[in-house]
């Protein structure tokens, strides 16, 4: 039996950080790195917020309307070439939970308030699947103006791409990166940074499109 060692670092009393060797036995390894502790967002005006029960309701009328509502305006950065980007939001975790129910045929059973809220927004990143240029993901993080917000979780883990373009198949590594409410606030424009073994890649949203996610 294979043994896979995986890294869990956690930042541990006052800002020290502790590193755990774990040990994953016939499964497959991921690595989990918490960076920080998790601010709290702030409502603010328009833009994504936390749930409540009317606007849980709205997500879950939102997935039963289809991909249009729960899906493709979450899918981010539809021209990197490199990653495949999926913004998770309250609203849009409960939404899309509705949408997949409804796709398989299967009884929705949404996410609560207190779960969504609780889990803040996050990137899942993947390498683009139908692109030579995919790559592994690393690191995301968010710049607005001179600020840059690092991400309070990284999760990340492996996935074998089936076609680049070239037949061939590869194992790459794919992520997902929370981030408090605030680094998507529609205050200005935001970029985010991409980092891979292939360098660095940027995505820019504007304050539009920020104020139009929920």
């Amino acid at each position: 039996m294979n043994r896979t060692p995986t890294l869990l670092m956690r930042a541990g009393l006052h800002g020290a950080v502790v590193l755990l060797l774990l040990v994953a036995c016939g499964t497959a390894p991921m690595m989990a790195v918490l960076v920080s502790g998790e601010n709290q967002g702030s409502a603010g005006a328009g833009g994504i917020k936390l749930l409540n029960d009317e606007t849980w309701h709205e997500a879950i009328a939102c997935g039963k309307a289809g991909a249009e509502c729960a899906v493709t305006p979450y899918l981010l950065c539809p021209s990197n070439p490199r990653y495949t980007v999926r913004l998770a939001t309250p609203y849009s975790r409960v939404a899309f939970s509705v949408y997949e129910a409804q796709r398989r045929h299967r009884q929705a059973r949404p996410p609560t308030v207190g779960a969504v809220n609780s889990w803040r927004v996050g990137l899942f990143v993947s390498p683009a699947s139908d692109s030579q240029l995919a790559d592994s993901i690393e690191k995301v993080f968010v710049r607005r103006g001179n600020q840059t917000i690092e991400p309070t979780t990284i999760t990340l883990a492996p996935v074998v791409i089936g076609d680049r373009g070239d037949g061939k198949k590869v194992q790459l590594s794919k992520g997902f990166f929370a981030f408090p409410l605030d680094a998507f606030r529609p205050l200005s424009d935001v970029t985010i940074v991409f980092i891979g073994p292939s360098g660095e890649m940027t995505c820019v949203l504007n304050q539009r499109e920020l104020s139009t996610l929920r």
